[in-house]
């Protein structure tokens, strides 16, 4: 099982807002997780586990409020 990320935290802010950026720009989810994927990076570098974090992070910001993370998304 996967710790969940702490929310109020730099890293967490700015991967999540970089992955809901893309999206709501219209892309899918890949170029949003790269884009996450490289604010995570300035944050922690070198992390052996990036993909599960980062993957974590979209995960627990889909459930803590989800109306923020998919409104201008698609049909939302």
């Amino acid at each position: 099982m996967i710790a969940t990320p702490e929310t109020n935290t730099d890293c967490f802010r700015n991967t999540i807002i970089a992955y809901r950026a893309v999206r709501q720009e219209g892309e899918l989810h890949l170029p949003a997780y790269y884009s996450a994927r490289e604010a995570y990076r300035r944050h922690q570098p070198n992390d052996p586990d990036e993909a599960r974090n980062i993957s974590a992070i979209i995960f627990t910001a889909s459930k803590k409020d989800p109306k923020w993370l998919w409104r201008g998304v698609g049909n939302s």
